[in-house]
């Protein structure tokens, strides 16, 4: 799913270059309209695909999601029942108790055993529960850590092709002037 994303980031920063590119050649006149036409069709069909990929990987997304919480209920509901057949035992053992004088001290204790094993298994289920959620939130750190290095890293490139950019439009005005200056000279003489 990363690579997908990646992918598609990539795609999107050649979209933006294309866009930049188109605009760059409506300024020069001697540009045939038709291909140039051609071209901002063709960037509006990439455009609309991109959407089209996005939105697959948003229903991918949910899909992954809504299977997870299924899991996940199912895991609950099992881990209820096992509890409620515990809590059951319990309870018959402790009718039997009641019932049958002579055992009631080894039912007793058999009643102490169950409820310690009951015990056990929602504090081993507490932990798993625990350790599960600090790993998908380690996992979810260390994702947002990803996403803002590469954010960070895509504004520092889109911001030194803004300077160069910047530094070329400079430059041309430099020789703009110093053409202008030419010819003014030449005009003078």
């Amino acid at each position: 799913m990363l690579q997908e994303f990646t992918t598609f980031s990539e795609g999107l920063q050649n979209n933006e270059d294309e866009v930049v590119r188109l605009g760059r050649l409506l300024t020069q006149p001697d540009v045939d309209a038709d291909e140039l036409m051609e071209k901002t069709t063709a960037l509006g069909l990439s455009i609309d695909d991109d959407w089209a990929k996005l939105k697959r990987m948003k229903t991918d997304s949910e899909n992954r999601l809504a299977t997870q919480q299924k899991l996940l209920m199912a895991q609950l509901l099992e881990i209820k029942r096992r509890e409620d057949e515990a809590r059951e035992a319990q309870r018959r053992a402790q009718e039997e108790l009641d019932a049958a004088t002579p055992e009631a001290d080894r039912l007793r204790l058999l009643a102490e055993q169950q409820r310690l094993l009951l015990e056990e298994e929602e504090r081993k289920r507490r932990i798993r529960e625990e350790e599960e959620a600090a790993r998908f939130a380690e996992e979810e750190r260390r994702k947002r850590m990803m996403d803002e290095a590469e954010r960070l890293k895509r504004m520092q490139e889109e911001e030194e092709e803004r300077l160069r950019r910047l530094r070329e439009e400079e430059e041309t005005r430099k020789r703009m002037l110093e053409l202008q200056g030419l010819e003014d000279n030449v005009r003078e003489q």
